[in-house]
């Protein structure tokens, strides 16, 4: 179905087919994108907890890179 460029109302194409696709596409990876980031921001946190606890009961928590800058 040819429908009106999105681009330009004058002109009629198949560009429109393809966006449509896109955005399509590009919403689905934002759905699997936000939900792996509030998963790495929850096992972040969860770092975070643990590393106080273990300085708080006295022990030492080895540098997050082997060069040990933070």
């Amino acid at each position: 179905m040819i429908k009106y460029c999105p681009f330009d109302e004058r002109y009629r194409c198949y560009i429109w087919i393809d966006n449509e696709v896109l955005r399509y596409a590009q919403q689905e990876s934002e759905e699997l994108f936000h939900s792996n980031w509030n998963e790495i921001v929850f096992l972040l946190d969860r770092v975070k907890v643990l590393e106080d606890y273990i300085r708080s009961i006295g022990g030492t928590v080895p540098p997050a890179y082997p060069d040990g800058s933070e």
